[in-house]
């Protein structure tokens, strides 16, 4: 199951980073490295929290996977119409 998950976040995560990016044109370097750090900042913490109720078994990381994977399908939903593709 962590393969399949692992899978799907590989595939959507430079798309979502392309489209997150494309209405920054002549920027788009300094747009990738706020995107970076920003996302990087953001997974260390929610690894920490996470990783924090860790006990005998999985089922912290499962609910970390679900969660995070709820905000973004509502992330994905609510801002998925703004960006204008030329």
């Amino acid at each position: 199951m962590m393969v399949v998950i692992n899978l799907c976040i590989g595939m959507a995560y430079g798309n979502l980073m392309a489209i997150a990016m494309y209405p920054l044109g002549a920027h788009a370097g300094m747009g990738a490295s706020v995107i970076g750090v920003v996302s990087a900042l953001l997974a260390s913490a929610l690894g920490i929290l996470i990783s924090q109720q860790l006990d005998t078994t999985v089922f912290p990381v499962v609910l970390g996977f679900f969660f995070s994977s709820l905000v973004a399908l509502f992330m994905v939903t609510w801002f998925g119409g703004r960006v204008r593709l030329e």
